[in-house]
């Protein structure tokens, strides 16, 4: 198991500095499903991953919950 270093910016290139949560998804090189979960804040996280070299990863966060 090796640990991915994951930094999560906005749109004008920075850090995402507001309090968020993150549905981070790492698919393996195999196109299995390793990772699912939601990280609350930001800044260097190390998400444990099967394989970091042949990993993809998808971070998504839900805009305007308030509008929902």
């Amino acid at each position: 198991m090796s640990k991915l270093r994951l930094r999560i910016y906005d749109g004008s290139r920075q850090l995402f500095a507001a309090p968020a949560k993150f549905l981070v998804t790492i698919t393996d090189g195999n196109y299995t499903q390793r990772v699912r979960n939601y990280y609350s804040s930001n800044g260097d996280r190390a998400v444990d991953s099967p394989d970091a070299d042949a990993s993809a990863v998808l971070v998504w966060m839900r805009a305007l919950d308030e509008l929902v």
